[in-house]
């Protein structure tokens, strides 16, 4: 219940801030790139290295391809169906085959289901949903942006860069290859005094910027 707690009250004070504290169109921006950059690094790699790799793991990398690409087919059969536009088609397709699983899903594991299931949310988060989103979301934005002719079609080497340069798929790496090598280069000091402080503020964090932007 405190995690539950935990999400309504930032999520409150963020929007208390949007609408009587601040209009700075850059404050979220700086939220976002903390998290991405600092926050969600240290959660995972402060889980990935102790997740118990197993077959198990594969429907949490299937899952978000198989959701993809069954709504992303009804998406097109109702887009021809009520005649949509092709911006109007390809901003569903986005919307509606992918979710928000880190920002919003990791503080929801976190509270329905508690701390230990957050390496599985990341393994879903960012295996499944976050590949998803680097490979599928290039090709429909290029296809169905409306000056179609003029944007160009990704490449292999656009989605690879995108992929290798985001900063938690980076730390999801290091923290599998330190889970199957075994090497315990992160020690307990580490991530008591480091990893653990900086996790924590995911929660807050993450539903003080959802706060911030709802309207």
């Amino acid at each position: 219940m405190n995690s539950f707690a935990i999400i309504f009250i930032f999520l409150a004070m963020g929007y208390i801030a949007q609408q009587y504290l601040t209009r700075s169109s850059t404050l979220s921006s700086k939220l976002n790139s903390c998290v991405i950059n600092l926050i969600m690094p240290a959660v995972i790699l402060l889980h990935t290295p102790k997740l118990n790799i197993n077959i198990d793991l594969l429907p949490l990398i299937i899952m978000p391809w198989l959701v993809m690409g069954i709504a992303g087919l009804l998406i097109i059969w109702l887009g021809k169906k009520f005649n949509w536009d092709r911006p109007t088609t390809g901003a569903i397709l986005l919307l509606g085959v992918l979710g928000n699983t880190s920002f919003l899903g990791f503080p929801m594991v976190k509270a329905l289901l508690g701390k230990d299931a957050l390496q599985y949310a990341i393994i879903y988060d960012q295996v499944g949903n976050f590949l998803a989103l680097a490979v599928a979301g290039s090709f429909i934005i290029a296809a169905y942006s409306g000056d179609a002719d003029k944007l160009a079609t990704p490449t292999a080497k656009t989605i690879i860069t995108r992929i290798a340069s985001f900063p938690p798929f980076i730390f999801l790496c290091i923290g599998l290859t330190l889970n199957l090598t075994e090497l315990e280069i992160i020690n307990q000091s580490i991530q008591t005094l480091i990893l653990y402080p900086i996790s924590q503020l995911l929660t807050p964090v993450t539903m003080f910027i959802v706060g911030l932007n709802f309207t």
